[in-house]
């Protein structure tokens, strides 16, 4: 932002030195220097063409800048729906876990069903 703030300040004062230079003529109304505005001329497309690169660049930048926080979001809603699926599937995952220690319990209490009635038979 410096360097557009500098290429503007330099393209006015490369302006401002053409109109000085337009301004000095000779009684002919000739222009005394004409090496100093062929000069200033190619300063000034110089710094006109660093503020349009330096726009380009902006402009790129901001699209880059545009294209992560798109990235982020997509990713950021990824990440909540696979966080919502975990949820789901730890809550299945606990449901299992006791259904399997009821299980377990039951066949404990079936064998010591089957030996209680051994031992009775006996």
């Amino acid at each position: 932002m410096e360097r557009a703030r500098k290429a503007v300040a330099d393209a006015k004062a490369v302006r401002d030195g053409l109109v000085a230079l337009r301004n000095t003529r000779n009684a002919d109304g000739e222009v005394l220097d004409r090496q100093a505005l062929f000069t200033q001329r190619r300063r000034l497309a110089v710094v006109q063409q660093q503020i349009h690169e330096h726009t380009l660049v902006q402009r790129d930048a901001k699209e880059r800048e545009d294209a992560c926080v798109t990235a982020m979001r997509e990713a950021e809603q990824r990440m909540s729906v696979l966080q919502r699926r975990n949820e789901k599937y730890q809550r299945w995952l606990t449901r299992l876990k006791r259904e399997r220690s009821r299980m377990r319990l039951r066949e404990e209490d079936s064998m010591i069903e089957e030996l209680v009635t051994c031992r009775r038979q006996d």
